[in-house]
């Protein structure tokens, strides 16, 4: 059996290991807390997102919220697109080659620009305007991308296909402040018993654009790392109650090496168990945001806060709208895939046109939505833009 090893690093210049101590995290998901809007919220907006023939896209699969602008990515139509933050829409990009895509993007905040992933091994360069600067082959497959305040960037390399003939050590991520040209390295796995038929194409970095805020979890393996620069990385690991786990050290066990994609996906024992830990920020020193991901449930998407000091969970599923929300949740299952980011103290969800219209139209007649969404609902259809929504965390959480 393999060893499941913890975490070191290689320079191109020397070895060195080090020790890293790992913070428990318990969660027991059917003893989270609920609770209402006003309780856990000091404010709460609702932003609905321009809708034009030039605009119109179909999910958000990347937000990025900066001082001027939301910036939204949607893979499907192969578009990042820049709205004010009122909602009004101001421009959008698209790929330059027929045969790219628009995978992941992060921000130079340094060099105002905008860094898109566009092939397995290459990231084109536009500045905030969607001004075109450059492309750059990086030499290396990655998965995905987040710069750091201090210049470099963190690429999630691409794991590849386990083989019996790899080299005893690969990487998860590499640091680079020149495009991969040098880097240093962290986050070890051993190839030939790796995690690749699980996450070889996954985005496993949050998609978060705080350089403080960036985590990585691979999905079949409870290990969370804050990512805060090669020096200094912090271990969290995850326990759940059994009904809810997967095999103790399932990700290093060599007995599931090339069989962990059939014991989780098409295994009737394995449905309902935690198939990954996603979209993870820390909004405050002493606080955990994140999603757990159900095998077998492609649309259940729990998203819960976690105080690590008292230990107290709090599902964002469970928290019932009120007078702050006009009686809307926040992060609610029947929304389907919930997506919560989190910036500058504030969480972002968002909702579809067709479920927001469908909650309408099952509400009283006399129901009072609020000015901002009364304006959306008079102009707008099931195919409308999805609406933006904006809380404001209490301090006391």
């Amino acid at each position: 059996m393999i060893k499941y090893i913890l975490l070191f690093f290689l320079s191109y210049s020397s070895k060195s290991l080090f020790a890293q101590k790992v913070n428990k995290v318990f969660i027991d998901p059917d003893n989270a807390r609920g609770g209402t809007i006003s309780q856990y919220f000091n404010t709460f907006r609702f932003i609905p997102l321009e809708t034009t023939k030039e605009s119109l896209f179909g999910k958000i699969d990347q937000l990025a919220v900066t001082q001027t602008h939301f910036i939204v990515l949607d893979q499907q139509t192969k578009s990042i697109l820049f709205f004010r933050k009122d909602g009004s829409f101001d421009f959008k990009i698209r790929p330059r080659q027929a045969d790219h895509y628009f995978d992941y993007f992060t921000i130079d905040r340094r060099k105002s620009e905008l860094l898109v992933q566009t092939a397995i091994h290459e990231i084109s360069i536009y500045d905030l305007k969607g001004n075109f600067l450059k492309k750059v082959n990086l030499g290396k497959n990655i998965n995905s991308l987040v710069w750091l305040q201090n210049g470099h960037i963190i690429y999630q390399l691409e794991q590849g296909a386990p083989s019996e003939n790899s080299p005893k050590v690969k990487y998860n991520i590499a640091y680079s402040g020149d495009y991969l040209k040098s880097a240093r390295f962290a986050l070890p796995y051993d190839p030939r018993f790796g995690l690749s038929e699980l996450n070889q194409y996954m985005n496993s970095l949050n998609k978060s654009e705080d350089p403080e805020n960036v985590f990585f979890s691979l999905p079949g393996d409870y290990n969370v790392y804050q990512l805060k620069d090669y020096t200094h990385i912090i271990h969290y690991q995850f326990i759940f109650p059994l009904k809810y786990s997967l095999p103790n050290n399932f990700s290093a066990d060599s007995t599931y090496a090339q069989k962990r994609a059939k014991y989780v996906y098409f295994n009737a024992a394995s449905k309902g168990k935690f198939e990954s830990i996603e979209n993870i920020f820390k909004p405050k020193e002493n606080l955990l945001l994140f999603s757990l991901r159900n095998v077998g449930y492609l649309t259940n998407n729990w998203t819960y806060l976690y105080n690590l000091k008292t230990g107290l969970l709090l599902s964002l599923g469970k928290v019932t709208g009120d007078s702050l929300s006009s009686y809307l949740p926040f992060a609610s299952p029947q929304f389907g895939e919930t997506m919560v980011v989190y910036k500058n103290h504030h969480l972002y969800s968002c909702i579809a046109s067709s479920t927001l219209i469908s909650i309408k139209e099952h509400k009283e007649k006399s129901h009072n939505f609020g000015p901002v969404l009364n304006r959306y609902f008079a102009h707008e259809n099931r195919r409308s833009n999805p609406v933006l929504m904006e809380a404001k965390l209490k301090e006391n959480l």
